[in-house]
Order: C-alpha cells, then sequence, then structure tokens
C-alpha cells in the first residue's frame, strides 16, 4: 500500500467521523399512553414562553434615604402649588366680591368658622318615639 493511499484512508475515516459526531441526537420515542411533553426549557407550540417576574431586590440605606429626599421634594412642590393656587383664589374671589359690590349686590356678612346659632329645641310627644326618631 501507497502512503498516499493510506493519507486519504484516514481522510476519509476522520471526515466520516466528524459527520457522524455532528448528527443531532435521536429525539427520545414517548409511551404511546403518555402525552407528548416537550423537553424541559422549550415553549409549548402555540403558547409563548411565561416570563418569570423579577425577584425584588431589597433597597439599600442609600436607595431608601434618596427616595425620602425625592418624596420631600415632591411635597415641598406640592405645597408650593397649593399656597399660589390659594393666592390666584384669594385675588379672584376679592375681585369679584368688587364686582358684586359696584352693582350693589353684597353678599350675607358671614364670618368663617362661626356656625349659625339655634336658640332652644323643644321635643313634643311620647319620650320613647321622640328618641327613636331623634337618636338621643
Amino acid at each position: 500500500m501507497s502512503t498516499r493511499a493510506l493519507l486519504v484512508s484516514v481522510g476519509l475515516l476522520y471526515v466520516c467521523g466528524e459527520v457522524r459526531a455532528q448528527q443531532p441526537a435521536p429525539q427520545p420515542i414517548p409511551n404511546p399512553g403518555s402525552p407528548l411533553i416537550p423537553p424541559t426549557g422549550l415553549p409549548l407550540p402555540g403558547f409563548p414562553p411565561v416570563p418569570l417576574p423579577p425577584i425584588p431586590l431589597e433597597k439599600t440605606v442609600d436607595d431608601l434615604i434618596a427616595e425620602l429626599e425625592r418624596l420631600h421634594a415632591q411635597k415641598a412642590d406640592l405645597e408650593k402649588k397649593e399656597q399660589e393656587l390659594k393666592a390666584v383664589l384669594r385675588k379672584r374671589l376679592q375681585l369679584q366680591t368688587e364686582r358684586l359690590q359696584k352693582l350693589g349686590v353684597t353678599p350675607k356678612d358671614v364670618k368663617p368658622g362661626e356656625p349659625d346659632r339655634v336658640g332652644r329645641i323643644l321635643l313634643e310627644g311620647p319620650l320613647r318615639k321622640t328618641r327613636r326618631e331623634f337618636s338621643i
């Protein structure tokens, strides 16, 4: 045998071995009585894979302090906006009151925070019925 024939034979054996090694693994044959279940990790046909919810990480002290600072800043902004809105509202109510006074229509003088007063309440009739109706 010549050296050339020997090299060709070895080369052919090597190529055949590589081709055989690259072939896909045969699929397992399912039992006739069991349903077809795809291997783990593969989605079911026709159904999208269900994403797992992310695991919440515990916040560090620095993260908590930063969040608290953001909340304080938001609170300060809201309070500032509230004061601005109240000032604009007071001014517009004052202008409206002045317009009404020019027309001769004046609102009833009521001091804010003071309720109307009631003198005396007299209850008449059977006492049980009165207590039941008025929850006394």
